[in-house]
């Protein structure tokens, strides 16, 4: 792709990076339509499942550290284990059936889930093992969801635009993620934690699968790609072939410092404000004897931060020249002052401030790391390389649990939690400057006419690299 196809070259037009234009085009709309009702469902899904196991269960029994890093443990492993093979199996199927069929699996887990969670409420044999493998089964296929999305976002949008496109779809679909865990959460409070509240917000979920279901099946069969260069394998050859093609993924993207540079810097942030939300579940269930709603009060502010960082890093690559790597800093440094600063006291409203400004550094980072990335490598590699990202993130997240039991012995413990966590973000921006600055230019990309004409079945493939 030439300098005047990607818009960079000297006599290319000027940026478009409004919203309007972005929600002009017909297929960044419907990719919304897919992903947001489908992340405001993971969320109901997640706390019902959550609030069964840290409250409802053992109601009358103080929360411990460890009983978080187990609920973290059984929400990430998924992540971990399948993420590599989802994203070596989104670069063979096709990706528009992959948003479809993993919806549908979903409900049909979830179908399932509910009377497991019966069995492990009611103390039945094999019902707490039953009820976790509901949950790993339905994070697992949620796991493809989640990655073929962030591989066919730059075939629907310009490579121009990835910015606020990113702000718009991920990090927006972070948002509804939150809302309907804090939705669910309040659902379970009102219904009552003993009375059906928690599986009400499970049950909440199947309808927000079905509608996005029904989103990504108006997508026509090949827009979303990939570009198969040859045959897939025969089966015998596939788990040999999956296996070579993540080495070979995780190989580009070590050696691709776009890549490697961005995630981890937001690995690191994610590891240090998961550890300081744990630390404050703590404090709010021990020490101010709070529940689900509690919690979602907590989690709603963290979404009202992570809306508030998305729209703030937006205009400031439309109104600055500052390059996307710099957020990433701001964010690291922003994000540790706000933790050191709220510590002190565990006082419950300045907890509720802290994850509103974790929020907004995590809405920085997580709109230019994906940017980032998404540009790093060739498209047909992007499914492993977001498959990569998702796992080393996701292996913070269960490194934080581990961190905080570890090291929370008791919630009043929490204060020099939080202190070691922000000061390790602080650090980190200070030093990062020479591994995460002026990055390489982005690779294929789309340009704004390549992007409006994504629902084309006819639209030639672009040449691979």
């Amino acid at each position: 792709m030439t300098e005047a196809e990607d818009g960079t070259g000297a006599g290319a037009p000027a940026p478009r990076h409004r919203v309007q234009d972005l929600l002009s085009l017909p297929g960044f709309r419907r990719l919304l339509l897919v992903r947001w009702p489908a992340q405001l469902a993971d969320g109901t899904f997640q706390v019902g499942a959550a609030s069964l196991l840290l409250f409802t269960l053992n109601p009358f029994e103080e929360t411990s550290a460890w009983a978080i890093a187990e609920v973290i443990a059984i929400t990430t492993l998924p992540f971990t284990v399948v993420g590599p093979l989802a994203g070596v199996l989104i670069d063979r199927w096709v990706r528009q059936r992959v948003l479809v069929w993993s919806n549908v699996l979903r409900i049909l887990v979830i179908l399932a889930t509910l009377p497991l969670a019966s069995r492990f409420a009611l103390g039945l044999d094999g019902g707490q093992t039953a009820f976790y493998g509901g949950v790993l089964v339905a994070l697992s296929v949620n796991r493809f969801f989640l990655t073929t999305l962030g591989a066919v976002l730059p075939r629907v949008a310009p490579g121009e635009a990835l910015v606020p496109a990113n702000a718009i779809s991920a990090t927006g679909g972070s948002v509804m993620t939150l809302a309907g865990a804090g939705a669910g959460g309040a659902l379970a409070q009102v219904v009552g934690e003993d009375r059906g509240g928690p599986e009400a917000a499970v049950l909440v979920s199947l309808v927000l699968y079905a509608l996005s279901a029904l989103a990504a099946g108006r997508f026509p069969r090949r827009s979303l790609g990939p570009e198969l260069e040859d045959d897939l394998p025969p089966l015998r050859h596939a788990v040999g072939q999956a296996t070579r093609d993540v080495v070979e993924g995780v190989r580009l993207t070590a050696a691709t410092r776009r890549a490697w540079a961005p995630i981890a810097a937001f690995g690191l942030l994610r590891l240090s404000t998961m550890v300081a939300s744990i630390a404050a579940l703590l404090v709010f269930r021990n020490v101010y004897a709070g529940g689900p709603g509690d919690i979602a009060i907590v989690l709603v502010w963290f979404g009202v931060g992570v809306f508030a960082g998305a729209v703030g890093v937006t205009v400031l690559d439309r109104t600055t020249h500052a390059r996307p790597e710099t957020w990433i800093r701001l964010a690291l440094a922003f994000t540790g002052v706000a933790i050191v600063a709220l510590a002190p006291g565990l006082v419950r409203t300045n907890l509720i401030i802290m994850s509103a400004l974790m929020g907004v550094g995590f809405g920085f980072a997580k709109v230019t790391a994906d940017t980032l990335v998404q540009g790093a490598l060739p498209d047909r590699y992007r499914g492993r390389v977001f498959a990569a990202y998702d796992v080393i993130v996701n292996l913070m997240v269960a490194a934080s649990g581990v961190a905080a039991a570890l090291t929370l012995p008791y919630a009043g413990a929490a204060e020099r939690l939080y202190l070691v966590a922000g000061g390790l973000l602080v650090t980190t921006a200070l030093l990062s400057r020479r591994w995460l600055g002026s990055l390489p230019p982005a690779v294929d990309v789309e340009t704004w006419d390549a992007a409006a004409r994504a629902l084309d079945d006819h639209r030639p493939e672009r040449p691979t690299a």
